[in-house]
C-alpha cells in the first residue's frame, strides 16, 4: 500500500503528493500510446482522480441521501481512485482494417481521503482479436470491466457488467451491431465463517446487444438483454450444511440517442430488472448480503419476484463560451418480500460550465436527490450546490486532466438527520466542504 502524504490548507489537510503526481501524470495523459512500430504498439489507458477536502477542521465528508443510487460528484468526492491499464497490440499488416491481437491488464486502487491506497481488484485481464471475417468484428476471452455507461455528473452507471468470461462486439448486421456476452462472478457468503475460494457463489450472466441501429435522422437505438444466474450451492460450515438455492432472473435496456437537440445530445433510457437481475443493470451480480439471505427455497422466489424500473435522460450541450450536462433519473425498486425495500428515487441536477478563457473555467453544480421509503411511509431529500474553478488544457466539457478549487454547500431534511453528511454532519442537516481535486483521464 501507498501512502499519500498531506499538507494543510487553514484548518484542513489536502492530499498533496497525490496532486504533484496527478500534474506529472498530465502531461503523458494524452500520449497513451508508448511504443509503436507500425506493427506493434505498446500502450496505457486509465483513469486517476486525487486530492483532499476539509469539512468544519476535518476530513473531507461526502453528501448523498440514503437509499438514492448515486450522488452528483463535483466536490462531493472522498477518495483518491484509480485505474491504469497497459496493453500490448499487433497488427497483421500496416492498415487501419489489419486483423489484430490485443492483451490488457488493468488493475484498479482506491483509499479513502487520509486513509491508505490500496489494491482493489483486477479490473480487467483478457485478450481479444479483432478486425476478423473483412469486418469489424472481435472475440475476447478474461476478465472485463464491460459496457459502462455512466451519467457523468453523479457517476451513474446506469449500465455496469463486469466478471471473467468471453464475448463477439461489432458483428456486422446492415442495419446496426451486435454483441453477445458471458460474464461470470463469484461472492462468499458473509456471517457464515465461510470465506475461502472455495466457498464462493457463482454467479452469470448471458447479456446480447443490438446498437447503432440508426432510428431519425442523428438518432441511434441500443437495445440490450440480459438473463441472470446464481448457481445453486451447498457449503460444510462450522455448525452444518450452508446452502443458497439458485435463482434466476432477467432485464431489458432500451436506449435512444439524439445529436442536435437543443445544441447537444440527448440520451434517454428505460430499463427493467426482476429476480437475479434486479439491479437492472446497474450492479453486475447480487450482493453479498444479498446471497446471505437467499438461504431457503422461500427466500428463492421472493428474489425471483423482486422488481426494479428505472428511466434516465440526461444532455450534454457544447458551446464556444460555455458547456453543461443536465440528468434526471426515475428508480423503482420493490424489493419488499425479499429485503425489505421498497423505493422510489427521484434525482435531477446540472453542471453548467462558463470559459474564461482557453484554459480557465468557472463551473457550478446542483442536485436534488429525493427518496420515498415506502415500507416506512417516509421520505427524505438532499440538496448539493458545488461552485469550483478549473483549469483544463482545452476547450470543452470532458476536457481532461482538470484541476478543480471547489466549495460545495449541502442541505438536507430532517428526516434524514444522522443519515447524510456522517460522521462530521450526522447531526445536523447541512454541510459545508472546501478542497482541490485532479481529474485525469487518457
Amino acid at each position: 500500500m501507498v501512502r499519500i502524504s498531506e499538507f494543510s490548507v487553514g484548518c484542513g489537510k489536502l492530499a498533496g503528493w497525490a496532486i504533484v503526481i496527478c500534474l506529472a501524470c498530465a502531461q503523458v495523459a494524452e500520449a497513451a500510446v508508448l511504443w509503436n512500430d507500425e506493427l506493434d504498439e505498446l500502450g496505457s489507458v486509465g483513469y486517476l482522480r486525487a486530492g483532499g477536502g476539509n469539512s468544519g477542521g476535518n476530513t473531507q465528508a461526502c453528501f448523498k441521501a440514503p437509499g438514492a443510487g448515486a450522488k452528483y460528484r463535483l466536490g462531493n468526492e472522498c477518495e483518491t481512485y484509480g485505474r491504469a491499464s497497459v496493453y500490448y497490440r499487433h497488427r497483421l499488416h500496416e492498415t487501419d482494417s489489419a486483423p489484430y491481437f490485443h492483451a490488457e491488464l488493468q488493475p484498479e486502487f482506491k483509499g479513502t481521503y487520509g486513509e491508505d491506497i490500496a489494491y482493489q481488484a483486477m479490473a480487467q485481464a483478457y485478450v481479444e482479436m479483432g478486425n476478423l471475417a473483412d469486418s469489424q468484428l472481435k472475440v475476447w476471452v478474461g476478465r472485463r470491466h464491460y459496457k459502462r455507461r455512466d451519467i457523468h455528473i453523479n457517476d451513474y452507471f446506469y449500465m455496469n457488467l463486469k466478471g471473467d468470461g468471453l464475448g463477439a462486439r461489432d458483428i456486422p448486421l446492415g442495419y446496426g451491431e451486435l454483441s453477445y456476452t458471458y460474464l461470470q462472478m463469484y461472492d462468499v457468503l458473509p456471517d457464515t465463517g465461510l470465506t475461502s475460494l472455495e466457498h464462493r457463489v457463482a454467479m452469470r450472466n448471458h447479456e446480447i446487444g443490438l446498437y447503432n441501429i440508426r432510428s431519425n435522422s442523428g438518432g441511434t437505438v441500443m437495445l440490450d438483454g440480459r438473463y441472470a444466474e446464481i448457481a445453486t450451492s451447498v457449503f460444510m460450515g462450522a455448525g452444518g450444511p450452508v446452502s443458497t438455492p439458485g435463482a434466476n432472473g432477467w432485464a431489458f435496456s432500451v436506449q435512444h440517442r439524439q445529436e442536435g437537440i437543443i445544441g447537444g445530445a440527448n440520451t434517454v433510457a428505460l430499463q427493467y430488472g426482476r429476480g437475479a437481475a434486479r439491479s437492472a443493470w446497474s450492479t453486475p451480480t447480487e450482493s453479498a448480503s444479498g446471497l446471505a439471505r437467499l438461504n431457503t427455497p422461500a427466500s428463492a422466489a421472493d428474489l425471483e419476484a423482486a422488481k426494479t424500473w428505472r428511466l434516465i435522460d440526461f444532455h450534454l450541450y457544447e458551446g464556444n463560451k460555455w458547456a453543461m450536462q443536465s440528468a434526471f433519473i426515475w428508480e423503482k425498486r420493490n424489493h419488499a418480500r425479499f429485503d425489505g425495500t421498497d423505493s422510489t428515487w427521484i434525482s435531477a441536477g446540472a453542471r453548467p460550465m462558463w470559459y474564461l478563457d482557453s484554459n480557465w473555467r468557472l463551473v457550478g453544480e446542483a442536485g436534488y436527490d429525493q427518496v420515498f421509503n415506502h415500507t416506512a411511509s417516509t421520505r427524505g431529500h438532499l440538496w448539493k450546490v458545488t461552485v469550483a474553478a478549473e483549469w483544463a488544457p482545452s476547450l470543452g466539457f470532458l476536457s481532461r486532466p482538470a484541476v478543480r478549487a471547489y466549495v460545495t454547500q449541502a442541505v438536507w431534511s430532517d428526516s434524514l438527520r444522522g443519515q447524510a453528511g456522517t460522521p462530521e454532519f450526522g447531526t445536523g442537516t447541512r454541510g459545508l466542504n472546501t478542497g482541490l481535486q485532479v481529474e485525469i483521464w487518457w
